[in-house]
């Protein structure tokens, strides 16, 4: 699951930001990875994780 669809400053809630530009905070946006983390994760969905990271 995507937790952020676009940057900040592209959200609906900042309209008076949309037109800008902020290369460095748009290129980070597109290279961060968000882990599933969740105190609820079982053992086995904590390796699968860890698996399919070592995949990568």
């Amino acid at each position: 699951m995507v937790n952020y669809l676009t940057t900040l400053h592209k959200q609906e809630a900042f309209p008076q930001w949309n037109n800008l530009s902020f290369p460095i905070t748009e290129k980070i946006h597109n290279e961060v990875l968000s882990l599933p983390i969740s105190s609820v994760l079982t053992d086995n969905e904590v390796s699968y994780i860890v698996d399919i990271l070592n995949q990568y």
